[in-house]
């Protein structure tokens, strides 16, 4: 059943991407892991909680880091960057956003160790 409901979401997410729009923000949490993504004119940037960003309990371990960069994460470049992050061109071919979306999966699940897609709070604006 968490296979069908992890697939689904991915499904989801994979459907939105494309369609949002300039300054188009969204946010999973499951307090405090969190993935975000903000709509640019030019570009999708995606980012990912780091241990900058995480209480001591929470801090992603030396594999878990590991996973993030083998997924095709940039890792923290302070004072830059705090959080692991990537961009991708836009408009976004249909397929690219389909990765993404996998991509954004395999870190909530995988490697955040979310249990399920109903253990999110989205958040979603226009910035």
């Amino acid at each position: 059943m968490t296979e069908d409901l992890w697939a689904t979401f991915t499904d989801e997410l994979a459907e939105l991407l494309p369609q949002l729009d300039v300054r188009d923000t969204v946010i999973l949490i499951s307090e405090p892991l969190y993935v975000q993504f903000q709509q640019l004119p030019t570009v999708l940037t995606v980012e990912a909680a780091s241990n900058y960003a995480l209480p001591p309990e929470h801090q992603l371990t030396a594999d878990a880091e590991r996973h993030l960069a083998a997924l095709g994460w940039n890792p923290p470049d302070p004072p830059s960057y705090y959080n692991w992050r990537c961009e991708f061109r836009w408009p976004m071919p249909g397929q690219e956003a389909v990765a993404l979306a996998g991509m954004l999966t395999e870190t909530l699940r995988t490697v955040m160790r979310i249990a399920s897609p109903h253990d999110l709070e989205r958040q979603r604006f226009t910035a």
